[in-house]
């Protein structure tokens, strides 16, 4: 980040997520989140117009990617918030994350959002264990209270994919199991009804 930085020569706002959002966004973090090899970034609708005209930004990042290219590192991830799981809420409820940059504002979303954002890429490993990791940050719990009018509408319902063992702060949650074995006697039944 210090690098697209120091190639902005105006304000830009990042709103982070994936392995750069918790390396950078959570002093806790792990080791292991500081392991990626490229920022994922998203673009609220409301600033995608603006950012697809900013020119300098799209240079910048071009000369990041290419000053990085030797160590394996790129930025290239952008997406949409229509294209990532968030709360509907999300942009307000983002989070700023320090930094010594002259012209970056980097935030990264809620931990919900960040959760969600996990979730959406199904049951791999690493982003079940970043889920872990973020279920167990005290903004998971004390950011969006339990009984707030957005949870009385909306439950959260684990959905299962797979048989692999569940581990630490996840196995205290009930879920519906869609694992491999009930998906096909769901499927037979959908089909046969």
């Amino acid at each position: 980040m210090q690098t697209l930085d120091r190639h902005l020569d105006h304000p830009v706002e990042l709103t982070l997520y994936g392995r750069a959002a918790l390396a950078l966004g959570f002093p806790s973090h792990e080791l292991r989140h500081e392991i990626t090899q490229d920022v994922d970034a998203i673009i609220p609708l409301t600033q995608l117009d603006q950012l697809r005209a900013n020119e300098q930004f799209w240079d910048a990042r071009d000369a990041t990617n290419v000053e990085l290219a030797e160590r394996g590192l790129y930025m290239t991830h952008l997406f949409t918030e229509a294209d990532v799981f968030l709360m509907p809420d999300w942009l307000d409820r983002r989070v700023s994350v320090p930094g010594p940059f002259a012209h970056l504002k980097l935030l990264r979303p809620a931990t919900l959002d960040l959760i969600l954002t996990k979730m959406m890429r199904g049951a791999d490993p690493e982003d079940l264990s970043d889920i872990e990791f973020l279920l167990n940050q005290p903004s998971t719990i004390n950011h969006q209270p339990l009984g707030t009018p957005l949870n009385r509408e909306r439950r959260f319902l684990p959905l299962r994919l797979d048989d692999a063992p569940i581990k630490g702060s996840l196995a205290q949650f009930l879920y519906i199991n869609w694992g491999p074995a009930d998906c096909v006697k769901r499927l037979m039944r959908m089909s046969c009804s």
